[in-house]
């Protein structure tokens, strides 16, 4: 085969106090949220009714430090799971920008007494300019420079870093990177002030699974053969993002020799970056001097066109393309 067609929530919660930064200064107040949006002692508020909360509609949460001071930036605003200690999907609180994924620098942290950093992610608000970051994270499954939806996934909570329970660690920044005030921002129509703590839920949604590859990519290659001892035809297909993935290929004979054209349509996933078709004429015959087509594509179906041949000689018939 020369070419391929590519195609590709509400109830108070006592918790555990997670520690999650070197030299904590905690206050005797415990923020929450409060429904409408009030400013409360909150000269800075600022609405963004866009937002919502880095969770599922499906996943209760519980706000359970006050981020002022909470952290040396005094603008960390934690929210662990209603089931402590379960990792949960963490979704873009917004549309915008990622703007970094990866790896704070490394620090000392106290709390577990050593050098180590956090795996966070960092999303610009479209809109706003503002951005969240999102730290503790257990994956991440995005790039800086990726364009997110609200809703989408960025990865999974978790206890990673300078943490002691599962939870995701929120700091909010303008534009600049100047740390800012959680009081009186607005968050899925609840904004912060210094009151107890309390449960609540998200309206972010479900997201949709991530859409898997329709287009090879990478060393992309492919070969269509006749095997040594001429009983049957090979396909061997590869690409860098072939694992986990459904190759689809049809497999074409013409008409030759008293036999009317065939096809055949094969399916298979592939574990490396290589996935191999053996057998593609079932119990016919190999013929020789016969241009045999194939076309592939990835987790869909192959296009109406074809394109692609596998050539062989009419004396060996092995495969020379």
């Amino acid at each position: 085969m020369r070419s391929m067609t590519h195609h590709r929530r509400v109830s108070v919660a006592v918790l555990a106090v997670f520690v999650v930064a070197a030299a904590l200064g905690m206050s005797s107040a415990i923020p929450s949220f409060v429904p409408g949006a009030q400013t409360l002692n909150a000269p800075e508020a600022s609405a963004d009714p866009g937002w919502k909360f880095p969770f599922a509609s499906s996943e209760a949460y519980y706000q359970y430090r006050n981020p002022e001071p909470h952290s040396t930036n005094s603008s960390g605003l934690d929210l662990t799971p209603r089931s402590a200690g379960r990792t949960t999907a963490v979704l873009a609180p917004f549309s915008g920008k990622i703007v970094a994924a990866g790896r704070t620098g490394t620090f000392y942290c106290s709390a577990i007494g050593r050098n180590t950093s956090n795996p966070y992610v960092a999303v610009q608000d479209s809109a706003s300019g503002k951005i969240i970051e999102l730290h503790h994270l257990s994956r991440i499954d995005v790039s800086r420079g990726a364009t997110v939806k609200r809703g989408q996934r960025l990865g999974t909570s978790g206890r990673e870093g300078c943490a002691t329970g599962v939870h995701i660690h929120m700091t909010l920044k303008d534009r600049s990177g100047r740390h800012l005030s959680w009081r009186g921002q607005v968050i899925d129509n609840w904004a912060f002030r210094n009151a107890p703590g309390q449960t609540f839920k998200s309206t972010n949604g479900t997201p949709a699974p991530a859409p898997k590859p329709t287009k090879f990519s990478g060393s992309v290659s492919s070969k269509l053969w006749v095997t040594s001892n001429g009983q049957e035809v090979r396909l061997k297909v590869c690409a860098n993002n072939l694992p986990g993935q459904t190759v689809k290929v049809d497999f074409r004979r013409p008409a030759t020799a008293g036999y009317g054209a065939r096809s055949w349509t094969y399916s298979k996933k592939a574990s490396s970056k290589c996935v191999e078709f053996a057998d593609m004429e079932g119990s016919g015959a190999v013929f020789r001097g016969v241009t045999y087509t194939s076309r592939a594509a990835l987790n869909s179906t192959p296009s109406t066109s074809w394109s692609g041949s596998g050539c062989f000689t009419a004396t060996g018939g092995r495969g020379r393309c």
